[in-house]
C-alpha cells in the first residue's frame, strides 16, 4: 500500500509547476498523464499476488526511472519552448 500512497501523492506534484504558472498547460497535461500511469501501475502492484506481483513491481520500478527522466525532460523542453517561441 505504501507504493500506492506515494504514487498518489507524487502524481499531483508532477503537475505542480503548471498549476503554479511555472510551466505551460501542455506540460501540465503531460505530467498528469505520466502521474496517472504511475498510480495505475502502483495499483496493479497492490492488486496482484505471487509471481504476477513481482512482474508488476519490476514494471513499476522501470517506469519510475523512466518517469523521472521524462518529467524533467518535459519541464526542460517546456521552458525552452516558452523562452524561444512565445
Amino acid at each position: 500500500w505504501q507504493m500506492l500512497i506515494y504514487s498518489a501523492l507524487l502524481a499531483p506534484l508532477g503537475a505542480a509547476p503548471a498549476l503554479m504558472g511555472y510551466a505551460s498547460v501542455y506540460y501540465g497535461v503531460f505530467a498528469a498523464g505520466l502521474g496517472a500511469r504511475f498510480v495505475w501501475l502502483a495499483w496493479r502492484v497492490v492488486a496482484m499476488a505471487g509471481a504476477e506481483e513481482y512482474a508488476a513491481e519490476k514494471k513499476l520500478f522501470r517506469f519510475s526511472i523512466y518517469y523521472l527522466f521524462v518529467i524533467f525532460a518535459g519541464l526542460l523542453l517546456d521552458g525552452l519552448v516558452r523562452a524561444f517561441v512565445i
